[in-house]
C-alpha cells in the first residue's frame, strides 16, 4: 500500500530553534458525521521556528496492516477499552449506553442514557475500569449530565458479569461547564494506579475564562485522583492549585494514554484554528504546563507574537488544517499480533480519518508517517471517534458512525 512520509520533530528541538472547529473557536469531534476531505501529498507537521527535518522510514516501520471489522450498528460509538486480563471489549456510546461486545454480539452493560445530555461535543464520552476490577468490580465513568455540566461517577459491576449495577456508588465531582464544548471526557488509570481526567477549558474560543493557564481551575487541566483516599489528593499535583489538579495548559484533550510498557503519557490535545498537536511526557513528570492558551502547537496564540515559553511543555507533533481538523490521540502499541508495530505511537484525525505511526524515543520523535493509506485504503472510517486498546494490548479504531475496528497484520 502507498505511505506518505511526514515530517517530525522532538519538543526538544523546538525550544531549541474532540475538539476544535475546522474553523472558527468552537468544537468538533463526536457529534454529525463528517465528510472526510481529500487528502495532501504529504503530512507536513512542521513546528516553528525548528527547520523542518525529513522522516525516513526505518527496517522496523510497520508493513501490511488492514482493519477487521469487530462491531456495526452501534450508536455514535465513541471509545474502547478492557478490564485488566479480561477478553472482552467495552463500547462506549455518546448516547448514553456502554455495550459489552462479545460472541459476536453486543449486551447492554450499564444505561445512563437518562442521566447524560447528548450530542455534539456532549454525552458519555469516557470509561475506565479500576485496575482491581476483577476482584472489585469497579468502574468510573465520564459524562456532562442533563444540564451540561461534567460528572465524574464511580459504578460497580452487578452479580451478572456482563451488567453493571444500574445506580452510582459515588460521584466523585462535578465541574460547572460554561459552553457546551471543549468538554473532554477521556479518563485512565495511570502506571501509579491513579485516576487520570481530561478535561477542556470550558468552550467557546481562545479560552475566554482564562481556565487553562489557572492551576485553581479544573477546567482546562489533567485531573488526577487516588479513588481510595478521594477528596484527600495524591502527592505530586499541581503546587498552589485545586488539589486534584495534575497538569494545565490543555485545550480540550479528547484522548489520552499511558504507554503500558514505560509509563509515558501521550495526549491528543484538539486545537483552536491552525494546529492539532500530540502532547508526550514522561513517567514521573509534574508540575506540566501544556501551554494553552499562551501558545497553539508551537506557535504563538495570546499574544500572537513574542509569548513566553519559559515553562511550557511543547508538542512532541503538530499538524495543520491542510490535513484535518480535530486529533484524536492513540495509544502505542503493546500487543503481541504486530511484531512490527511493537513500540509505535498510532493517533489519527477525526474529521480526515487520516492515521499515523511514530516512536517517541530519547525524547524525539522517530519515524513519523502517515499509514492511511496503508491501513484503510477503502475509506471504511467515518469519522474516527477514539482508538482503544484490549487487555492484551492489541489496538482498535472506533468510528462514530457505528464501526469498531481492530488493526491486525495483512
Amino acid at each position: 500500500m502507498g505511505r506518505r512520509f511526514g515530517a517530525a520533530a522532538s519538543a526538544g528541538a523546538a525550544i531549541a530553534a474532540l475538539l476544535a472547529a475546522c474553523g472558527g473557536g468552537g468544537g468538533s469531534g463526536p457529534g454529525p458525521e463528517p465528510t472526510p476531505s481529500p487528502r495532501p501529498s504529504a503530512p507536513g507537521t512542521t513546528p516553528t521556528p525548528a527547520p523542518e527535518p525529513t522522516a525516513t522510514a526505518s527496517p522496523a516501520a510497520p508493513t501490511g496492516l488492514r482493519l477487521t471489522s469487530v462491531a456495526s450498528g452501534l450508536d455514535k460509538p465513541l471509545f474502547l477499552t478492557s478490564p485488566p486480563d479480561d477478553p472482552r471489549l467495552f463500547v462506549v456510546e455518546q448516547t448514553g449506553r456502554i455495550q459489552v461486545l462479545e460472541g459476536g454480539g453486543t449486551t447492554t452493560f450499564l444505561d445512563l442514557s437518562s442521566l447524560v445530555s447528548c450530542c455534539g461535543e456532549r454525552g458519555l464520552l469516557g470509561l475506565a475500569f479500576a485496575p482491581d476490577y476483577a476482584e472489585r468490580g469497579r468502574l468510573f465513568v465520564n459524562y456532562t449530565d442533563r444540564s451540561g455540566d461534567t460528572v465524574v461517577a464511580e459504578y460497580a459491576r452487578s452479580e451478572d458479569a456482563n451488567r453493571a449495577s444500574p445506580d452510582a456508588v459515588r460521584i466523585l465531582f462535578t465541574v460547572e461547564q460554561p459552553f457546551p464544548n471543549h468538554n473532554g471526557g477521556m479518563l485512565a488509570f495511570g502506571p501509579d494506579g491513579l485516576l487520570y481526567v481530561g478535561l477542556g477549558d470550558g468552550g467557546d474560543g481562545g479560552d475566554p475564562g482564562g481556565t487553562a493557564q489557572d492551576p485553581t481551575e479544573k477546567l482546562g487541566s489533567l485531573v488526577r485522583i487516588d479513588v481510595d483516599t478521594h477528596p484527600t489528593p495524591p502527592v505530586g499535583n499541581f503546587p498552589g492549585g485545586d488539589p486534584d489538579v495534575f497538569a494545565i495548559g490543555l485545550r480540550n484533550p479528547w484522548r489520552f494514554s499511558f504507554d503500558r510498557a514505560t509509563g509515558d503519557l501521550y495526549i491528543g490535545d484538539v486545537g483552536q484554528n491552525l494546529y492539532e498537536e500530540i502532547d508526550v511526557t514522561p513517567a514521573g513528570a509534574t508540575a506540566v504546563n501544556y501551554g494553552w492558551d499562551v501558545m497553539e502547537g508551537f506557535h504563538c496564540f495570546e499574544p500572537s507574537a513574542g509569548c513566553r515559553m519559559d515553562g511550557l511543555t511543547l508538542p512532541a507533533v503538530e499538524y495543520g488544517r491542510d490535513l484535518g481538523c480535530s486529533v484524536t490521540g492513540g495509544y502505542v502499541y503493546r500487543g503481541d499480533a504486530i511484531p512490527a508495530l511493537q513500540g509505535r505511537y498510532l493517533y489519527g484525525d477525526y474529521c480526515s480519518n487520516r492515521v499515523w505511526s511514530m516512536e517517541w524515543r530519547d525524547g524525539e520523535v522517530v519515524d513519523h508517517l502517515e499509514i492511511t493509506d496503508e491501513i484503510d485504503p477503502e475509506g471504511v472510517l467515518g469519522g474516527l471517534s477514539s482508538f482503544g486498546e484490549d487487555a492484551a494490548g492489541e489496538l482498535y479504531l472506533v468510528s462514530i458512525d457505528g464501526s469498531v475496528f481492530r488493526v491486525d497484520p495483512e
